[in-house]
C-alpha cells in the first residue's frame, strides 16, 4: 500500500482506532496485508452505507465517520476479519492541556451513561486506570508521567477510585501527532483479511458448514459456496467484503463447479478425518476446519459469531 500523506481527522466527525494483530507478523508481506485490510473496511462500510475516510499511522488505522454514524460504524468493523479491536475516540492538539481536558470529557460522558456520575448514585466510587501510549515522543511528558496527571485531574472531578487490575473503567490514551482518547474498546473478530490466502470452495451441505466458511475466511481465504440446495448466507455475509459466490448444485456438479471458479482448496465441515476423499475432486487441496472441534465447541461458536447453524 502506498504511504499516503497523513491528515489531521476532520472537525466535526468521530475518529475510530482500529487495531490489527497477526499483519505485524508478515514481514515483507505487510504492506500488501494491510492494504487488503483497508480495502475491506471500505468495501464493509460502504456496503453498510456509512460513508467514512481511512487514513494509517504505525500499526494503527483511523476511520473517520460522522457522529450518528460512529456507533453503526463500529459495529461493522468488529466483523472485518483482520482487526484486532476498534476503539471510538475523542481527538485533540497533542497539548497537555487539551489532553486533560478531552479525558474530563470522556470520563464525564460515560459515568453519565453508566448513572454513576454523582456520588449519592453508588454506594462505592467506581474503579479506574489510565493507560497511555505514547508514541510521538515530543509529547513533553512520559506515559507514566500522563497516567499520573491525568489520574489526578480525574480524582478531582468525579467520585472514583484508582485500581490497576480489572478496573470497571480504563481511559486509554494514544499521542501520535494528535492525541487520542478514549473510554470503550470492541473487540474484533481478529485473523487475516480475507483475500490474502487466495481462493477455497465451502461445502455447506450440513448444519455447521457456514462456520467452516467463516474459520477459512479468518485466515483469509476468500470463499465460494457450494451447496446442494438453497441455503441462506446472510449471516456469512456480515463479515465478508464482497457479495459472496453461491452455488446450488448436485453432487455430480461439484467438481466442474470447483474447478471453473479457480479454487486451490475444497473445504468441508467434517468434525471427523474421512476414510476416503470424496467426491473425486483429486486436483485440489482438501481442507476440515472443524475435525479438531467438539460439537459443544462448534455450536458455541456459531452463536458467538450469530451463524445460522442449522
Amino acid at each position: 500500500m502506498k504511504n499516503k500523506k497523513q491528515h489531521a481527522p476532520q472537525e466535526g466527525r468521530e475518529v475510530i482506532i482500529v487495531r490489527y494483530g497477526e499483519l505485524a507478523l508478515k514481514g515483507d508481506n505487510r504492506g500488501y496485508f494491510e492494504f487488503r485490510l483497508h480495502d475491506n473496511m471500505k468495501k464493509q462500510l460502504r456496503a453498510a452505507g456509512i460513508g467514512a475516510n481511512i487514513t494509517k499511522v504505525r500499526g494503527r488505522f483511523f476511520v473517520h465517520a460522522a457522529p450518528r454514524e460512529s456507533q453503526r460504524a463500529t459495529e461493522v468493523l468488529t466483523r472485518v476479519f483482520g482487526i484486532v479491536s476498534v476503539s471510538p475516540a475523542c481527538n485533540v492538539d497533542a497539548t497537555e492541556e487539551d489532553v486533560v481536558d478531552c479525558s474530563i470529557r470522556a470520563v464525564g460522558e460515560y459515568l453519565s451513561k453508566q448513572g454513576l456520575s454523582k456520588q449519592e448514585n453508588q454506594s462505592t466510587p467506581a474503579t479506574f486506570r489510565v493507560a497511555t501510549k505514547r508514541i510521538n515522543k515530543k509529547f513533553p511528558l512520559t506515559s507514566m508521567e500522563l497516567n499520573a496527571l491525568l489520574g489526578e485531574k480525574l480524582l478531582e472531578r468525579f467520585p472514583l477510585r484508582v485500581q490497576l487490575t480489572k478496573p470497571e473503567l480504563v481511559l486509554g490514551v494514544e499521542i501520535y501527532d494528535r492525541a487520542y482518547l478514549f473510554t470503550e474498546t470492541h473487540a474484533g473478530v481478529g485473523g487475516l483479511p480475507v483475500g490474502v490466502s487466495g481462493k477455497v470452495a465451502v461445502k455447506v451441505d450440513g448444519p455447521f458448514g457456514l462456520l467452516a466458511a467463516f474459520l477459512m475466511q479468518k485466515r483469509g481465504c476468500e470463499t465460494v459456496i457450494i451447496a446442494l440446495r438453497d441455503v441462506d448466507v446472510s449471516s456469512l455475509q456480515r463479515f465478508a467484503p464482497e457479495k459472496l459466490t453461491v452455488h446450488a448444485v448436485s453432487p455430480e456438479e461439484v467438481r466442474k463447479v470447483v474447478l471453473e471458479e479457480g479454487v486451490y482448496a475444497l473445504v468441508d465441515a467434517l468434525m471427523e478425518l474421512p476414510k476416503r476423499q470424496e467426491d473425486g475432486v483429486k486436483e485440489l487441496v482438501n481442507l476440515h476446519p472443524l475435525v479438531a472441534l467438539n460439537n459443544e465447541q462448534v455450536r458455541a461458536a456459531c452463536k458467538r459469531y450469530a451463524l445460522a447453524c442449522t
